[in-house]
């Protein structure tokens, strides 16, 4: 359904930087008297062959830890890039996360602003094109991933009427700003931060910046969702993170929980944290 709903809204040709890995077909085995059988396998678009494969790589590979006495794979990217332009890597830092905003974080809160759809953006679904060095496409992957909000429920019953009378499949936005928030923010963003700044690349603290300006920027160009979304990022002292270990010690099964809902934690927002050291220092330089 998530396929046929996004080709609908006819979002990807508004914005060609993101794109969908759709999922258009599924198949199982048809047991009698039972709804599921524990072989469903869902088919998969590949749209890589032919070898566009070449310079695209999920997020995760991007910022997991290297092994000891090795280079994290964004490092060596970055390097690669001020070597090839004989820039200061702080620079291409920069400049590579602007252009990683605009693949990956931009589109993701137009689409939840515009259509009321929110995707479950963390980094092992989240695909970058980097074949010439810079983020030019973000991809995201997995259908099943995502959130339907009730206050769009109208527009998106007319898109996909299949979809009203899946009641799951809608959420109050106070539900989805919290997992949207640790799923793109917490999980994907502050990695590629926090990446760079475990390899000493560049000062977390110029990122956090570029993100809170991109965010004041999307809060103030829209109207709906994605901006209520972007203004509680700003101004929430803390910020929603799911608990692994706790879902994990309290034998939580997210699957069968109501709303498919993990523990959650509140860790200190970076943003709003950010947000209160410039406004120290502001006071400090005034008096």
């Amino acid at each position: 359904m998530m396929d046929s709903l996004l080709s609908r809204t006819g979002f990807g040709r508004r914005y060609p930087a993101f794109r969908m890995i759709h999922d258009p077909a599924y198949i199982t085995l048809d047991l009698p008297g039972r709804d599921e059988s524990g072989f469903e396998v869902i088919l998969r678009d590949n749209p890589f062959t032919g070898g566009g494969e070449r310079g695209v790589c999920t997020i995760a590979a991007l910022t997991a830890d290297p092994l000891p006495g090795e280079t994290s794979h964004l490092a060596l990217l970055l390097r690669g890039i001020s070597h090839r332009d004989e820039e200061e890597p702080g620079r291409i830092c920069r400049r590579w996360f602007e252009r990683y905003l605009d693949c990956a974080l931009e589109p993701l809160v137009r689409l939840y602003d515009e259509q009321g759809i929110a995707l479950e953006a963390h980094q092992q679904n989240s695909l970058l094109d980097v074949s010439t060095g810079y983020p030019t496409a973000y991809y995201y992957r997995d259908n099943q991933g995502y959130y339907l909000s009730e206050r769009y429920r109208d527009h998106l019953d007319r898109l996909a009427p299949e979809a009203a009378q899946i009641a799951s499949l809608y959420y109050p936005d106070d539900e989805i700003r919290d997992r949207f928030a640790y799923y793109l923010i917490v999980n994907q963003v502050c990695a590629i931060i926090s990446r760079m700044g475990q390899d000493r690349l560049v000062d977390e603290a110029d990122l956090l910046a570029m993100l809170h300006r991109r965010l004041e920027h999307l809060a103030s160009q829209l109207g709906g969702a994605g901006r209520d979304f972007a203004c509680s990022l700003l101004n929430r002292p803390t910020i929603p993170a799911k608990g692994n270990l706790l879902t994990r010690l309290y034998d939580v099964d997210e699957l069968e929980a109501d709303n498919e809902q993990a523990i959650y934690t509140e860790l200190v927002n970076p943003l709003w944290q950010w947000q209160r050291r410039k406004m120290r220092e502001v006071a400090d330089a005034v008096a």
